[in-house]
């Protein structure tokens, strides 16, 4: 972990920020726009994490990596890589980053998955996406034979809104999305499901991902 994060603790945390949630959903008259910003670790930035006694709203949020989300016209303006934040001043509250994947999916409630084929080499592209059982989102990309985790809201608007609109899914979904995450891509596939997978859902997987139930079951061999 790079030493400019420390983990503190997220109930604290996110008690003194939640009257600040609320307000950009008010604010916003969108109910996904709280759930976004919690899902994906946003924080006012600069931090304030005290409780305040009325709804005051904060129009600037931060990401753990840097990102931000500014509420301007009703709307969630996303700036990634956002050079105004000091990135002396994260902070991280996942107690578990850096925990293999194969164990992330054991403490998660859904999964989103992406698949692609990146243009210039032609390799295979895939995007995991968990929504843990603590509701937080945590997200990889696997490119150049190698995975690492990458900021939620690289996920985009499109795709965060889904995963939100389908928190209660009973089984999954197929999407068409034509989005850019983190490369170009054609042949583009995704696919949304409950945690712990159903039958169907299985057998969806092994069908059109096999590469990623490979992936998640590589911790069981161990």
């Amino acid at each position: 972990m790079k030493n400019y994060s420390y983990v503190i603790n997220l109930d604290h945390y996110y008690l003194g920020i939640e009257d600040k949630i609320l307000a950009v959903g008010a604010y916003t008259e969108n109910k996904n726009a709280e759930q976004i910003l919690k899902i994906c670790r946003f924080k006012p930035y600069p931090i304030q994490p005290k409780r305040s006694l009325h709804k005051s709203l904060y129009r600037y949020w931060a990401d753990e990596y840097g990102n931000s989300i500014e509420i301007k016209n009703k709307r969630l303006n996303i700036t990634l890589n956002d050079l105004k934040i000091n990135k002396k001043n994260i902070i991280s509250t996942d107690i578990y980053r850096g925990l293999d994947i194969s164990k992330i999916y054991k403490i998660s409630k859904l999964m989103y998955i992406f698949k692609g084929t990146e243009l210039d080499f032609k390799t295979n592209h895939y995007i995991l996406s968990f929504m843990g059982i603590d509701n937080y989102l945590r997200t990889y990309s696997y490119c150049y034979d190698e995975w690492s985790q990458i900021p939620s809201i690289y996920l985009g608007a499109s795709v965060l809104n889904s995963i939100v609109d389908n928190l209660d899914i009973q089984f999954f979904k197929n999407f068409n999305f034509k989005n850019k995450i983190i490369f170009e891509c054609d042949n583009q596939q995704a696919i949304l499901g409950k945690i712990p997978i159903s039958k169907f859902f299985n057998d969806e997987l092994r069908n059109e991902y096999n590469f990623i139930v490979n992936t998640l079951n590589k911790g069981d061999n161990n």
